[in-house]
Parts: structure tokens; C-alpha cells; sequence
């Protein structure tokens, strides 16, 4: 997922694991509404969102 922060130049990636993306689209159902905009900050939003196959990181 890519977000936009305040007082930020860029974006941020996000990255959730298979194990818990149900517990956080839980979460982002919650707190995004339907413009994708954070709901106590309106500078906080969900710019992108796509699946990726692979994780180079540790478990």
C-alpha cells in the first residue's frame, strides 16, 4: 500500500503479510473512508494498493 504522510517529500509503502491482512482490512475499513482519506487526518491517504508475490524480508 502506498500512503501519503504530512511533512513528507514521498509517499510510504507499506507492506502487511498474508498472516494478518484480514485483521488489517479490518482496520483500514475502519479508519479510511470511501476517498480513501484517514479519518482524524484528512493529510493521511491511500494513494495505491496492490498484491505482491514475493517478500524478500525475514519471516
Amino acid at each position: 500500500m502506498e500512503l501519503t504522510i504530512p511533512g513528507q517529500d514521498d509517499t510510504e509503502f507499506i507492506i502487511n503479510k498474508n498472516k494478518s491482512i484480514e485483521n488489517k482490512l479490518e482496520y483500514y475499513l475502519k479508519t479510511y473512508d470511501s476517498e480513501l482519506r484517514h479519518c482524524r487526518n484528512n493529510d493521511i491517504r491511500i494513494v495505491n494498493a496492490f498484491a505482491i508475490d514475493f517478500y524478500l524480508g525475514g519471516d
